[in-house]
Formats: structure tokens, sequence, C-alpha cells
């Protein structure tokens, strides 16, 4: 298990929205916190020196804590909000006495970008 909640590890690949770590309550991880979800890719030199610049991270995504148990906890994908203009289909009534009616604005929530290719043993690093 990992030491500390910024050296977790995917323990479980609930579904392409919702993964469980190998940190919880007893590591310091709360409900609300962020995680980056990643694997350490190739390593990447330096095309003038040569020299070793390190492992690529290959994200693989991010999400929030939802639940916490003493050893684990869940995150999911985070919702984002996006704006739809809906445009009302006017009738020919409407059109002959002038009641067209202006797009309607709002705001809705929708599941955030899901996982790429996450498997279990993927790291997962705390973000603000």
């Amino acid at each position: 298990m990992a030491e500390t909640a910024e050296e977790a590890k995917v323990a479980r690949v609930e579904s392409t929205t919702r993964i469980v770590i190998n940190c919880g309550k007893e590591n310091g991880v709360s409900e609300g916190d962020r995680y980056l979800i990643y694997a350490i890719g190739p390593t990447v030199t330096d095309p003038d020196t040569g020299d070793n610049l390190g492992n690529l991270e290959v994200v693989k995504g991010r999400g929030r804590v939802v639940h916490v148990m003493d050893k684990m906890a869940t995150l999911e994908t985070e919702s984002k909000t996006v704006t739809v203009r809906r445009q009302t289909i006017p009738s020919p009534l409407m059109r002959t006495y002038n009641l067209l009616s202006p797009q309607e604005i709002e705001t809705e929530t929708v599941p955030g970008e899901e996982f790429y290719d996450v498997k279990r043993g993927d790291l997962a690093r705390r973000i603000d």
C-alpha cells in the first residue's frame, strides 16, 4: 500500500469513469480531493545533448474522490458545466403574430472525460 495520498496507485477499475485507489482515510485522503491518473512512459532524451530527461508521464485522466474508506477511495471523472443553446421552432401562428422566441440559453452538467486506458497499477497523484 502507498504510504501517502500523493503516492497512490489504481487498485481497481470499475468503469471508464470510476476507479478505486489504494489510499484512504489512513493516508489523508478526503472526499473532494482531485487526482491525476497516469502511467510511466518511455525515456526522453534531449535532442541536442543526448542527456536523459527522464520518463514521460502518460496522462490517463483526472478524477475527484467521491467516497473514502480507511484504506481505499473511489474516484470519478469530474463533471463539467456546459452552455446549451436551444432554438424553439416557431409555429405558423407564432410567425403570424411575430411571437418568435429567442434562443434559450441554459447550463447543463455532463460527465467529464473518461479515463483513457486506465489499468490496475497505474499511478495517481494528488493535484490542486
